[in-house]
């Protein structure tokens, strides 16, 4: 394997396209409906749509149903704020969502973030969800919300670990709303290292109960840096076996060659986020292949330091550098002490592309090819 391999195969980047955003539940009552069925809905058009309508359908469609909407969310039933809200994330769930983004939907207590699998359609099917089967007060709540997409469901994320921008952001009054502006703050919720053209990102949490206390967070802080200058040296010519990390700090300093930024929540438990800009594929490999050999990472599988035979030689002499390196500012003792660990979820599901469907441009264009080939058949 090449270093630069491990950028692109287990560092997260970010469709080019790729959105992302919260359909509301009603307020958590249709929340196990939205996972069991593996979709997300909005019950904006049920008192107009007469009859199920596929997502290709729905194009043709659409027009004519806005209308209708349009002519039936008047007064006294809907003010003209309420109107201009209702035909927006009706417009917004039709044709700014598309396969691929992510959507997250809440209820008290947690979130749940999924992959858009499909176009929107309209699908007239009541879908049940039974509570307290076998007790004597069990009883079937029915969910209706005729436009639908189909949602490949991932993980779920406890209320008290997200960021304080992202539960904010979330408590906008909307059914349907983007939250574009803080992918960042979702990603560090997902993924130990993701990455966005040139620029790389990292998190850790602290899981530390009580007071934090500077003497283990210095060293930390300290160790990060020693990375950063190891990641952007890291190759024959400038690293060598026994190479003094705190003059190659110092030199890179003096070059102005180093910016990590940090950001930290230091609440028990708390989180630090890092960013490196202006790396390329190799460095960031290098980066990560520290990390996951420091702080473990459930996503390569590693756990503790890294066999680095399947990467190299280069990668063995960064490895042992940062290994003696986190030794020398007392690296466990600091992880004991603040309980550091990466994001540890699970997310096959949001990275996986096999299912979602087509563009519609794809679509057409797949739809010719197959109708010449009929023809030439015939």
């Amino acid at each position: 394997m090449m270093i630069e391999d491990i950028a692109t195969e287990f560092i997260v980047e970010p469709g080019k396209d790729q959105r992302f955003w919260v359909v509301r539940c009603e307020r958590g009552l249709f929340f196990d409906h939205f996972l069991k069925y593996g979709v997300v809905g909005i019950g904006h058009l049920d008192h107009l749509v007469q009859k199920s309508c596929p997502s290709m359908e729905l194009d043709t469609e659409y027009g004519v149903l806005y209308s209708r909407a349009e002519s039936s969310f008047v007064e006294p039933n809907y003010k003209s704020a309420q109107r201009r809200a209702a035909l927006s994330q009706i417009r917004t769930f039709i044709e700014e969502m598309a396969p691929g983004d992510l959507v997250m939907t809440a209820r008290s207590g947690e979130l749940m973030v999924g992959r858009i699998l499909s176009h929107p359609e309209i699908d007239h099917s009541t879908l049940e969800v039974q509570y307290d089967v076998g007790k004597p007060h069990a009883r079937m709540v029915p969910m209706r919300m005729f436009l639908r997409r189909r949602v490949e469901w991932g993980p779920r994320i406890l209320r008290r670990e997200f960021p304080f921008n992202l539960r904010k952001a979330l408590g906008a009054h909307l059914t349907v709303f983007s939250i574009d502006d803080y992918w960042r703050e979702l990603y560090h919720l997902l993924y130990p290292v993701f990455r966005k053209g040139s620029q790389l990102y990292f998190g850790l949490g602290i899981n530390q109960q009580g007071g934090i206390q500077n003497l283990h967070i210095y060293p930390l802080f300290a160790f990060l840096t020693d990375v950063e200058a190891l990641a952007r040296t890291a190759d024959g010519a400038n690293i060598a076996a026994g190479q003094n990390v705190d003059l190659l700090v110092d030199k890179l300093d003096r070059q102005n060659r180093l910016n990590l930024e940090t950001k930290a929540q230091f609440m028990s438990p708390g989180e630090i986020w890092g960013a490196l800009s202006g790396l390329d594929l190799k460095h960031m490999g290098y980066f990560y292949l520290i990390y996951s050999a420091v702080f473990g990472s459930t996503k390569l599988g590693w756990t503790g330091f890294v066999d680095p035979k399947a990467v190299g030689r280069e990668a063995a002499k960064v490895v042992d550098l940062a290994k003696a390196q986190w030794k020398l500012r007392h690296g466990e003792k600091v992880a004991d002490k603040l309980k550091l660990n990466p994001p540890m979820t699970e997310t096959r599901a949001l990275r996986d592309a096999s299912n979602d469907e087509p563009s519609r441009t794809e679509a057409k264009i797949v739809g010719k090819k197959r109708a010449k080939a009929s023809k030439a058949g015939s």
